[in-house]
């Protein structure tokens, strides 16, 4: 009928998720608190085995907006106003912020390309980042950049 429904998983809170993403058979939520929940697909199809990294592990603090994962299984996510969260495959997280070369602290979007790439969308003209690294490399208008406030990014198939 179209309509939205709710329901309880089990093994995960009883909360709204403010972001989601599938990857293969892992699904990453992520919470108010600015905590991420990754829970596998078992062989009957339940979801199992949660694994929550938090900011007390070195995530960024606040609420994720958005969520993508790498090929190589890193999930990245954005927590506007505390930076840019990452958490590798074996489950260290980092946050990375201006230190690492983030124009602002407004950061609203994240995305990895077809080629593997994660770039990070910012508001207020702070532009759109390439991840490489520990370091985001910012692009901007004098770079040839049509504007400089990212809300969403949505990679093509073509890479365009």
């Amino acid at each position: 009928d179209g309509a939205w429904r709710s329901a309880q998983v089990p093994g995960l809170p009883a909360r709204p998720a403010s972001a989601l993403v599938w990857s293969g058979e892992q699904l990453w939520l992520a919470w108010e608190d600015g905590s991420l929940t990754r829970a596998s697909r078992a062989a009957d199809g339940a979801l199992v085995a949660p694994v929550q990294v938090g900011p007390g592990e070195g995530l960024c603090g606040g609420r994720a907006v958005a969520l993508a994962v790498e090929p190589s299984g890193t999930v990245w996510s954005v927590h506007p106003g505390f930076g840019v969260g990452r958490v590798a495959p074996d489950g260290r997280a980092s946050c990375l912020g201006r230190e690492h070369g983030l124009g602002g602290l407004d950061v609203e979007s994240v995305a990895v390309d077809v080629a593997g790439r994660v770039w990070v969308g910012a508001l207020a003209d702070r532009g759109l980042h390439l991840v490489r690294g520990d370091r985001l490399h910012p692009l901007r208008t004098p770079q040839g950049l049509y504007c400089d406030s990212f809300h969403e990014i949505v990679p093509t198939p073509d890479d365009g």
